[in-house]
């Protein structure tokens, strides 16, 4: 979809993943219209939310790391720790929060070391 979209023959408008496309609209090779989020993305803050436009209105990505099933629960708690340990790194907490606003891992953590900061941002919303 994206390779159609940056064609502009097949797709002219489409919903996409930020983490896909940012890169393109800040190169100028797509314009973004809104995000889905409740509130602007700190990857894009000069474009609007949709729920600036339409109130009451939020579509957000989920990611989650996934194993097949019979995947042993040592391989299981292996990739859990590493996980883990790598959500503690500020940059990897700064790169999901400019790609996922509401990753609750990037919010808990942001939460915990600026709740007025927080409180602000949330508060200060669109309703």
């Amino acid at each position: 979809m994206l390779a159609d979209l940056l064609g502009g023959e097949q797709v002219q408008a489409a919903f996409d993943n930020l983490h896909a496309s940012v890169g393109h609209i800040r190169a100028g090779r797509l314009r973004a219209l809104a995000v889905t989020t409740v509130i602007r993305s700190e990857a894009l803050p000069h474009v609007p939310s949709l729920s600036e436009l339409s109130s009451g209105y939020e579509a957000s990505a989920f990611f989650g790391i996934t194993a097949p099933k019979a995947t042993p629960i040592a391989v299981v708690n292996k990739l859990n720790e590493d996980v883990n340990a790598s959500l503690v790194h500020s940059k990897v907490i700064r790169r999901l929060a400019e790609l996922v606003p509401h990753c609750p891992v990037a919010n808990s953590i942001w939460k915990a070391d600026h709740p007025e900061t927080l409180t602000l941002r949330y508060r200060d919303r669109p309703s």
